[in-house]
């Protein structure tokens, strides 16, 4: 009966192991709104669970099959995580050179994004080191407690503008500032700059569609679908009003989304970006594996910046915060004269 059961088990758990390799991979590349709880796992969780049982079953039984599995599991969590891109590039700038720095007539300007925690004042207090020229805001402090920081960062040519827990404080004039969905914080503003520059700005704070630990159930996996389905709604209504305003006007400035997202990067909310052409920063310039909650131990990146063309991501990196749940984002952009909608 023994040597039955062991016999079972040396030709199961090879087919097992091989049939959630498939199954995983068939979610992330077909990305099914019914299987959002799958996917919102990251993919090296999920090939570290597939080696690490490659190798008890592959010592164990001497399986050989197992031993191919765990190299597959170790391709996929190598290609398919979003930290390769990042961690492959700082590599590559270590190893050949060739980071971006600004030619003559570039301006550079600092783009910072955090979440709060509830309207912690402590938490957008941390950026005043930081220097930026725009900083968004997530469940953002209220206005009277801003005031002081935005006087000390801009000297008397700061702004404030909010929506629904969300805010953006900038050196400059803000104008024409929308919801992007009636009664949710997201929201879209243009921002005139001292020197006449003019940029396109969404604050973005999601509905959460992170890993927890009741997966198990039934009601879960209904919030996750319902949140994805909401998620990409917003999205999708902040680029559709971007293409109507290029296909209604000859210069349209470049655009910059940024804030908690609320879901980890390669989600489907997110093709509604890439399908705008919007280039997430991190891919493009991040160093690191660029995660940013939870603070203390940074599994996820919730937080992302993504911009158009126009403007040119050339470093990005996070901060820890003592006083949220998620890092700072810091990021330095290049605008030059040509593109930035300057009349």
């Amino acid at each position: 009966m023994r040597r039955h059961l062991r016999s079972l088990i040396s030709i199961g758990a090879p087919i097992t192991i091989g049939a959630i390799l498939v199954a995983v991979l068939l979610c992330y590349l077909n990305r099914w709104d019914s299987f959002v709880v799958i996917t919102l796992i990251p993919i090296w969780a999920w090939a570290m669970a597939g080696m690490l049982s490659s190798i008890i079953f592959g010592a164990k039984f001497k399986s050989r099959v197992c031993i191919v599995l765990f190299f597959l599991w170790l391709l996929i969590g190598v290609l398919m995580s979003d930290e390769t891109q990042s961690l492959g590039r700082e590599f590559k700038v270590a190893v050949l050179g060739g980071k971006t720095v600004p030619k003559e007539g570039e301006r550079v300007f600092r783009i910072i994004t955090v979440n709060c925690g509830l309207g912690r004042i402590e938490a957008a207090n941390e950026v005043r080191d930081l220097k930026p020229d725009i900083v968004f805001l997530q469940e953002a402090p209220e206005k009277a407690k801003l005031d002081a920081l935005i006087v000390e960062l801009f000297e008397g040519q700061g702004s404030y503008v909010a929506n629904a827990g969300n805010a953006i404080i900038a050196r400059g004039r803000f104008e024409n500032t929308e919801p992007v969905v009636k009664k949710k914080s997201t929201f879209r503003t243009r921002l005139q700059m001292p020197d006449g520059e003019v940029i396109d700005l969404a604050n973005v704070h999601l509905q959460r569609s992170i890993p927890r630990f009741d997966l198990w159930k039934q009601a879960a996996w209904t919030e996750f679908l319902e949140n994805r389905i909401e998620n990409r709604r917003t999205l999708r209504h902040l680029v559709r009003y971007r293409s109507e305003s290029i296909s209604s006007a000859n210069e349209i400035p470049p655009l910059i989304v940024a804030g908690d997202f609320a879901t980890p990067p390669g989600d489907d909310v997110f093709r509604m970006l890439k399908i705008a052409e919007l280039e997430d920063a991190s891919v493009s310039s991040g160093d690191g594996s660029g995660n940013t909650y939870p603070a203390s131990f940074p599994l996820l990146r919730l937080d992302q910046i993504w911009h158009t063309d126009g403007i040119q991501a050339i470093k990005i990196e996070s901060k820890r915060s003592s006083q949220t749940d998620h890092k700072i984002v810091i990021c330095d952009f290049i605008l030059s004269k040509e593109s930035s909608g300057q009349d």
